[in-house]
């Protein structure tokens, strides 16, 4: 798949979706990512944070935030 060959091309780690996901979700999803990872949290933690704070909010469902995993060096 594609992760595949953006590893070979060099990229250490990624954050991927496996499906087909929500814009406003995502942009939800990914300024928490970056806020955490601002904050010195390695990549997985902060993708892990990021999912857990979308909980109990209109985007708390996992279809919104549960496509995101970490290929590669999760630090």
């Amino acid at each position: 798949g594609i992760s595949a060959q953006f590893r070979r091309a060099g990229v250490e780690t990624l954050v991927a979706s496996m499906w087909k996901v929500d814009d406003e979700g995502t942009r939800m999803l990914m300024e928490g990512f970056y806020a955490n990872l601002s904050d010195n949290q390695d990549v997985a933690e902060a993708l892990r944070a990021s999912q857990a704070a979308m909980v109990g909010t209109e985007f708390g469902h996992p279809w919104y935030w549960g496509a995101f995993v970490v290929v590669g060096d999760w630090r």
